[in-house]
């Protein structure tokens, strides 16, 4: 729609009745600033239609005064933009979920990499503590836990091939048994040449509602990174673990020396 629109004839409310209330302060700006100006405006607003419900449209125009200087008429256009702006929209949403998919995939490879490296520098220590004995008992009970680390790893190939469709999910909640559940993480983690000390207190059995797979991963990081970066130099090294029961949650610690 295009035309000239006649401000002794209609009161601005009537215009005003038909915006959108979000974008009626914005409006009123424009109507304020060009008026004293005279010069051409453009805007992207939502105007009710005869339907009654709000669409967008591009309102393009340029005030006219009279020959006592005073406003008078305003000549413009009103051009339905809805699809172009349901267009941008979408494009907007893609884009946030790219970037969100993106931070994701960036936060997986660290989670991969870090949970990867606990189970086969584990593995590792076996082999070279297993080369330096012939006792047939040690090397048997070596070989055992080499299988244990060996299935660590086997379950996380399979957590891996589940990641694409676990990103796609909303959070997997399960009643969990926190203590069997960090008692899990710390076997995985179990230092073989004995110098690191895990300490779990748990006073009471805790029963989480919450996704085991994600909890796992937050606490395999925090362990293993008190682990890995421990100093040989201290007295006693360990890493210990606390939870109890809080105001309706679960407050869990982990410290280390």
């Amino acid at each position: 729609y295009w035309g000239t629109y006649d401000f002794s004839e209609q009161p601005t409310e009537k215009f005003a009745e038909i915006l959108h209330p979000e974008d009626l302060k914005k409006m009123q700006v424009i109507m304020q600033t060009h008026t004293q100006t005279l010069a051409p405006y453009q805007n992207e607003l939502r105007m009710k239609t005869k339907q009654g419900v709000y669409r967008w449209f591009l309102d393009s125009g340029s005030f006219k005064a009279d020959q006592h200087g005073n406003v008078a008429t305003l000549v413009g256009s009103i051009v339905d933009i809805e699809d172009r702006k349901r267009a941008e929209e979408e494009i907007l949403s893609k884009n946030i979920q790219l970037a969100k998919t993106n931070e994701e995939l960036d936060r997986f490879v660290y989670s991969a990499s870090h949970d990867m490296r606990a189970p086969l520098s584990s593995l590792l220590g076996l082999i070279n503590i297993s080369e330096k004995t012939n006792n047939i008992d040690e090397l048997h009970s070596y070989l055992q836990m080499m299988k244990g680390r060996i299935r660590t790893m086997e379950g996380f190939i399979r957590e891996v091939t589940d990641y694409s469709r676990n990103t796609r999910l909303d959070l997997s909640l399960e009643e969990t048994d926190l203590g069997e559940l960090i008692r899990g993480v710390a076997q995985n983690l179990a230092d073989v040449s004995g110098k690191v000390r895990i300490e779990i207190n748990l006073t009471e059995q805790i029963v989480l509602l919450t996704d085991p797979s994600r909890l796992k991963v937050i606490l395999n990081n925090l362990l293993s990174n008190a682990y890995k970066y421990h100093r040989l130099d201290q007295h006693d090294p360990f890493i210990a673990f606390s939870a109890q029961k809080s105001n309706g949650s679960v407050v869990i610690k982990i410290s280390d020396n």
